[in-house]
C-alpha cells in the first residue's frame, strides 16, 4: 500500500469538490421553495376564510331550535282549549294569522298560539322578547300556514307548517320547517 506523497494536498482537493452549492443550484432551490410555499399559503388562506362557517351554521341551528321549541309549546290555535282537547274544529282563517292583540318584545311575550308568530321579521329575541346579543347580525323571519293535506291528513286544518328562515351575517338565508298538529 502506498501513501500519497503529500497527504494534505490530496485531502484539500477532495474537500473542495464536495463542498457547497453553486449559484445556479441555489437560485433553482429558492425558486422551487417559493412555489411550494405559495401553494401552502393559498391553502391556509382558503381554510381561514371557511373556518367561521361551522360556527355560523351551529349558531343558526341553535337559533332555529330555540324558536321552534318556543312556538311548538303554544296552543295550535286561538280557539284550541288549554291542553289541546278537543281539537279545534273551526280554527282561525289563514288570512287572519299573526299576532291578534298580543305583543312580543322588550321583555314581554304574550303570544299564546302558533299562528301569532306568523309574519315575524326580527333580530333574534328570547322567549320573553329580550334581544339576544350573541346573535348580532342575524335576522329571523317566520311564516305559518295550514299544511294538513301536505302531510296526508284529511283536512288542511289538522296541521300547521311553521317555516323559520334565519339569515346569518354575510350568508345566504337558511330555511327550516316544523309542523304542529291540531291537538
Amino acid at each position: 500500500m502506498s501513501l500519497p506523497t503529500n497527504p494534505v494536498a490530496s485531502v484539500t482537493s477532495m474537500d473542495t469538490k464536495n463542498k457547497g452549492f453553486s449559484l445556479v443550484e441555489l437560485v433553482i432551490t429558492i425558486a422551487i421553495m417559493s412555489i411550494a410555499l405559495l401553494g401552502v399559503a393559498f391553502s391556509l388562506q382558503f381554510s381561514a376564510d371557511r373556518s367561521a362557517d361551522p360556527l355560523i351554521q351551529s349558531k343558526t341551528v341553535e337559533l332555529v331550535q330555540a324558536y321552534s321549541e318556543e312556538i311548538l309549546t303554544k296552543r295550535f290555535d286561538e280557539l284550541t282549549p288549554v291542553g289541546g282537547v278537543p281539537a279545534c274544529t273551526s280554527c282561525t282563517a289563514a288570512v287572519s294569522f299573526g299576532a291578534d292583540s298580543e305583543t312580543r318584545g322588550g321583555g314581554v311575550n304574550t303570544f299564546d298560539d302558533v299562528d301569532d308568530y306568523h309574519g315575524i321579521d326580527e333580530v333574534p329575541v328570547d322567549a320573553q322578547g329580550n334581544t339576544r346579543s350573541e346573535y348580532q347580525g342575524y335576522r329571523v323571519q317566520i311564516a305559518v300556514s295550514y299544511a294538513g293535506t301536505a302531510l296526508g291528513l284529511a283536512s288542511d286544518q289538522y296541521a300547521k307548517e311553521i317555516t323559520i328562515t334565519v339569515t346569518p351575517p354575510t350568508q345566504e338565508p337558511l330555511e327550516f320547517s316544523v309542523y304542529r298538529g291540531n291537538f
